[in-house]
């Protein structure tokens, strides 16, 4: 007994401390100071509801672009909630220790908001990561490895050294996921869990609103077709209320509705606005032509801004795909489609209501929150083909995964339509004094 008791403690710590180690890599990169209007315009929010007690960003810090004209008011673009949550995190560092967006330690509340909002989010991730490996018996060391290929070998990593809505959201989307899957492995159905499960569905709706709404509507839809979790619907729908309850009650004095200022492209019509010469990157239209369709899908997917491009051992999930497709008796099938269908839904919105890539951005920041659950589809074809010659390869794209994510980490917020050659010239640049042939070729010929 005291042997296996022991082992259990060696196991839980050596869990603990690669956590750890997780969040101190994190608080190594973490950057100390916002770099686009996008981590800006939440910044202003957060200050203003903290210092002045409204939304309303008149007289904040960073003067975001991204913002919307109400009323002789500016406020961000951004759904209201994350800011509303993360200020209470400011609250404590302004009241308690002194810090603020002015003066003297000016960047320590961006530091300690994005390592505590997006990196704990991270962190979070890869703990039920790891413990969603753990349902269908991975191997512990294959497990450390699955978990570390996920946080440093795609775009999480670079994201979460910005503050942002797509990091957190993929926490809570994939927190709910393993929900839904536990129940799979059991043979009770857990009340709390199936609350739970909606409830942070919903909440990471409010936080990113194309990911989290496909995905409340799938579990919806997975659930009502399961006969052991179909009577504890109501359960779901009850915990998916509150956070959009929230998010009525912060939104619609802003707005007017449900719909966040990014919806409203009358609200980019201010003096000044660098929206007003241009078509409002925020308008929907439905005018698109297949062309076009087909150029934004291939880009968001496989071109320069390509989610396989930036995250290559994420193509581990096709043939995993098709291998489900093609066999009924897969045990996680159902899974497996309504991750894949979701994610098309949420693809195809974008190619079709949409014309920019996420602005200026490292890869496709969009799909984010579904990266985790796509490379869940990974994971399962790895653990169910554990040959050698298949890892040999997953090591291979994991290696390239994990010099395009750091590359990514330099400036998660690139500009330029091909992020990945913009960064890597950023970095070169600092050694190419010494050959000026390679300054050369990367500013007049690759970028």
């Amino acid at each position: 007994m005291n042997r296996v008791i022991k082992e259990f403690l060696t196991e839980k710590t050596s869990k603990v401390k690669l956590f750890i180690i997780f969040f101190l890599i994190f608080a190594i990169f973490t950057k100390t100071f916002p770099g686009s209007p996008n981590d800006a315009a939440r910044m202003d929010t957060i200050e203003s509801l903290v210092e002045r007690g409204t939304f309303i960003i008149d007289s904040s810090t960073f003067k975001t672009a991204d913002k919307v004209y109400i009323n002789g008011h500016f406020y961000s673009n951004k759904p209201p909630v994350l800011s509303f949550l993360a200020s209470g995190l400011y609250l404590v560092l302004h009241k308690f220790f002194n810090l603020s967006f002015q003066g003297n330690g000016a960047y320590l509340p961006y530091y300690f908001l994005t390592l505590f909002i997006c990196g704990s989010s991270s962190v979070l991730l890869s703990v039920f990561f790891y413990k969603s490996l753990s349902l269908f018996d991975v191997e512990e060391r294959l497990r450390y490895i699955l978990v570390g290929s996920l946080i440093f070998g795609t775009l999480i990593f670079p994201y979460t050294t910005v503050f942002n809505n797509h990091i957190v959201a993929a926490c809570l989307l994939f927190i709910s996921f393993y929900l839904l899957l536990k129940t799979k492995f059991s043979q009770d159905v857990f009340k709390r869990e199936i609350f739970l499960l909606g409830f942070l569905t919903s909440l990471a709706t409010t936080i990113d609103i194309p990911a989290g709404g496909v995905f409340t509507v799938s579990f919806l839809f997975y659930i009502l077709g399961s006969e052991k979790l179909r009577r504890h619907a109501p359960l779901y729908l009850l915990g998916l209320t509150l956070p959009l309850l929230l998010h009525a009650f912060l939104n619609i004095p802003i707005t007017g509705d449900l719909k966040p200022g990014s919806a409203h492209p009358e609200y980019f019509k201010w003096e000044g606005s660098p929206w007003g010469a241009e078509k409002e990157i925020t308008e929907i239209e439905f005018n698109r032509d297949l062309l076009f369709i087909l150029e934004y899908s291939f880009h968001s997917l496989f071109g320069y801004r390509g989610l396989f491009l930036y995250s290559p051992i994420l193509l581990f999930s096709l043939p995993m795909l098709t291998k489900a497709i093609k066999s009924k008796n897969q045990k996680f099938r159902n899974e497996i489609f309504m991750i894949a269908v979701s994610c098309f839904i949420i693809i195809f919105f974008y190619a079709t209501l949409f014309s920019n890539y996420g602005g200026w951005c490292y890869g496709m920041r969009f799909f984010i929150p579904f990266t985790p659950l796509i490379f869940f589809i990974s994971a399962i074809y790895i653990c169910e083909s554990p040959s050698r010659l298949l890892l040999n390869i997953f090591y291979v794209y994991l290696s390239i995964s994990l010099i395009i994510s750091f590359i990514g980490v330099y400036n998660p917020w690139s500009e330029g339509d091909f992020s990945l050659l913009t960064n890597l010239s950023q970095i070169l640049k600092v050694n190419m004094r010494f050959v000026p042939i390679l300054k050369y070729i990367f500013d007049y010929y690759i970028l």
